[in-house]
């Protein structure tokens, strides 16, 4: 079976905090930051002891990553298949506005 791998690294958008609608394909996410992954926005962020439980003395929260994949008429009739390399804790996915599934850990 021949296989090709694409690494998806660019053109990711990123906003920390909650965005209740950005699950949604028309969601306008123009004035987030953009980011190259692989992207850990804590680590811009300063140590503290309040922050011990689970994330390394590091601030836990909410972030949003929004990726776009333009289909290559080369895909047309073959399988298509992402995986995920690094995301952290409680991960939810969504493609086209249609839900995936999430990952606790």
């Amino acid at each position: 079976m021949n296989k090709t791998s694409i690494t998806l690294s660019d053109f990711c958008r990123f906003h920390l905090g909650d965005a209740p609608d950005a699950w949604q394909a028309w969601y306008d996410d123009s004035a987030w930051e953009e980011v190259t992954l692989p992207h850990d926005w804590s680590v811009h962020y300063p140590f503290a002891k309040k922050y011990s439980s689970g994330t390394g003395y590091l601030a836990g929260g909410i972030g949003w990553y929004r990726i776009y994949i333009s289909p290559k008429d080369v895909w047309k009739g073959k399988r298509i298949s992402l995986t995920f390399d690094g995301i952290y804790k409680n991960s939810r996915v969504w493609c086209n506005s249609y839900y995936l599934g999430r990952r606790p850990y």
